[in-house]
């Protein structure tokens, strides 16, 4: 199964899928929600929009492809890669920003 990407205005395709713009903008905000849950309430998106578009349709890709939403930066399809993943923890306590760039610590991150 091969993907490609193409950005439209009310779709983005993934692989045979499209994908509303509304779905994209739901699965957001759920993610965000959680992201707040796991890492804790002061994180957010990262500021440039491509990439946190870019990394959400790569876990849309992930979802279609192995079942489960794993975070594109990691290369193991294994639980603790699943968004948010468990590396970003660490890497959010130390750097302020995750591997992907999704999420930032506003407070540690300063780019």
């Amino acid at each position: 199964m091969s993907f490609k990407f193409e950005l439209g205005k009310e779709k983005i395709k993934v692989g045979d899928l499209e994908v509303p713009k509304e779905f994209i903008e739901t699965y957001k905000k759920i993610l965000l929600k959680a992201a707040k849950k796991f890492f804790g309430e002061q994180i957010e998106y990262n500021s440039n929009e491509r990439i946190v578009e870019s990394i959400i349709i790569g876990e849309i890709r992930n979802m279609v492809m192995y079942g489960h939403a794993y975070c594109p930066c990691r290369i193991q399809r294994i639980r603790e890669h699943i968004c948010p993943c468990e590396p970003a923890k660490e890497e959010l306590k130390r750097d302020g920003i995750c591997t992907c760039k999704l999420f930032i610590d506003p407070n540690i991150y300063r780019g």
